[in-house]
């Protein structure tokens, strides 16, 4: 189930196992729940529903590289964590160009092993957090790039 608090506009969500986009969202005050508007990636509008009948897309290494995402492989752990882990480092590599606004930098999405988890890193490591789905990969991109993460699929 996706947060209140992870979800905003533009996010990729899953409803009844189709693929939508959130286009705004609202706090029903007589039930204290969240309600999500979104449309289907051509546009055409749905009628809203509760946040608890939406459900958040999964990240996989097939949507990271046909989104721009390059990536590579070391044999062995390749970790700064302490923690014991068996298997190999997958790496996905992806450059924020310089603008404006923004610095240039390198985002790195991580998978050690066999961890249920991606660890989404900026730079060599100085910042570092764990993410599953999609759309919490698209709320670290935007405030970094400037832009909106162009998800293929």
């Amino acid at each position: 189930m996706i947060q209140e608090n992870e979800l905003r506009r533009s996010n990729y969500i899953l409803y009844l196992n189709e693929l939508y986009v959130v286009t705004g969202m609202k706090e029903e005050s007589a039930v204290r729940r969240l309600r999500v508007y979104f449309q289907t990636l051509n546009g055409e509008l749905k009628n809203a529903k509760l946040l608890n009948w939406i459900t958040p897309i999964p990240l996989t290494s097939e949507i990271l590289q046909k989104s721009g995402f390059k990536y590579g492989k070391v044999d062995g752990i390749s970790s700064f964590s302490d923690e014991e882990r068996e298997g190999d480092t997958h790496y996905w590599d992806l450059s924020i160009k310089r603008t404006d606004l923004i610095d240039s930098h390198e985002i790195s999405i991580v998978k050690w092993g066999e961890q249920e988890y991606f660890t989404f890193q900026l730079g060599r490591g100085t910042y570092r957090q764990q993410i599953k789905y999609v759309h919490q990969l698209q709320n670290l991109i935007y405030p970094l790039a400037g832009v909106e993460w162009e998800v293929v699929w």
